[in-house]
């Protein structure tokens, strides 16, 4: 009776196995996977506490998995089972479900991956990673819980043509599915936002890495929409990327990804000219100069503004108004 008497022990039995070592019972597994039904009296807020004690652990991947073994993971996420059985030919080696499941896996072990790559930021990411959107919450385990469900949105976006299998607009349609699932599972407002950009953003180091040379700009306006998932985007898309491991990947289009990633990683950090450029001129300083009304020009003219300041084309307000003449012309 256990089991009637609070269904949220099944999940609880996984967190503890995972905190513990323990190995949970064949007698207990097949009894959680008669009664998987009953989780659905459990309310969303115990249900995502016991979830994202399991995403604390340094090996959350196993219990996840283990989670679905179980039949609870389905209930819990809804949107999991779709992603089972999509495959992708092409770049990656595994299904939608089985590519989500290893990302996560590197995203257990991201600051090992990251320490190879350059251990100056080790302890900056380990600060930023701690930090608590809700208490009690870190940004870590929201990264992991987007690293799970960054690929939620290919099933319904797979398309075949001309020999290529695609998924167009996956990553728009995936931000708004864990933002759906976010607030079912009563994740704040904040955190809702945190988990939707870093979902929405997952595929810009990737076009980024399309380019031979990424200019000031391009640095300058992936930190604009990425805003303070910046890093969270670089882990996840590391993640993403050494999860991806098919017959079209290569090491050369690997290692180029990963320069891409220490690249923004250490501007973030080194250049603040370029990631957020100090405020030199203001809207009512170009209303005067050029005798303008309020309105979404003048918004235009300061992003104008900032992205050549982030290119090292003007640095004092005198030089912004000189630069803005072509463009209020």
């Amino acid at each position: 009776q256990a089991f009637n008497d609070d269904a949220l022990r099944m999940i609880r039995a996984v967190r503890i196995a995972g905190e513990l070592n323990f190995t949970i019972s064949k007698k207990t597994e097949t009894l959680i996977k008669k009664q998987c039904s009953l989780i659905a009296d459990i309310s969303q807020e115990r249900i995502r506490d016991e979830l994202f004690r399991i995403l604390i652990l340094e090996n959350s991947n196993l219990y996840i998995q283990k989670l679905d073994k179980l039949k609870l993971l389905d209930k819990v996420i809804p949107g999991i089972k779709s992603m089972k059985g999509v495959e992708q030919p092409g770049y990656h080696h595994l299904d939608v479900w089985g590519h989500s499941l290893e990302t996560v896996d590197f995203l257990d072990n991201i600051l090992k991956e990251i320490e190879k790559i350059d251990s100056m930021w080790l302890i900056k990411i380990e600060k930023h990673l701690s930090v608590e959107p809700v208490k009690g919450r870190t940004r870590y385990t929201l990264l992991k819980f987007a690293g799970l469900l960054h690929d939620i949105g290919k099933p319904e976006t797979k398309t075949y043509k001309d020999g290529k299998t695609k998924f167009v607009g996956h990553e728009k349609l995936g931000a708004e599915k864990i933002k759906v699932i976010a607030k079912n599972l009563k994740l704040s407002l904040k955190e809702q936002k945190i988990l939707s950009k870093i979902v929405h953003e997952h595929l810009r180091i990737g076009f980024l890495s399309d380019s031979k040379y990424i200019t000031k700009r391009a640095i300058y306006k992936f930190f604009r929409d990425t805003k303070d998932e910046a890093i969270d985007v670089c882990l996840l898309a590391l993640a993403d990327r050494l999860a991806t491991r098919g017959e079209k990947s290569d090491l050369s289009s690997m290692h180029r990804h990963f320069e891409i990633i220490a690249q923004l990683i250490d501007s973030y950090y080194s250049e603040k000219e370029i990631v957020k450029p100090a405020k030199i001129i203001s809207g009512n300083d170009i209303m005067k100069k050029f005798k303008l009304i309020s309105g979404p020009l003048i918004g235009k003219l300061l992003e104008t503004v900032t992205q050549a300041q982030a290119e090292g084309k003007v640095k004092t307000k005198t030089e912004a108004l000189q630069y803005l003449k072509h463009f209020v012309k």
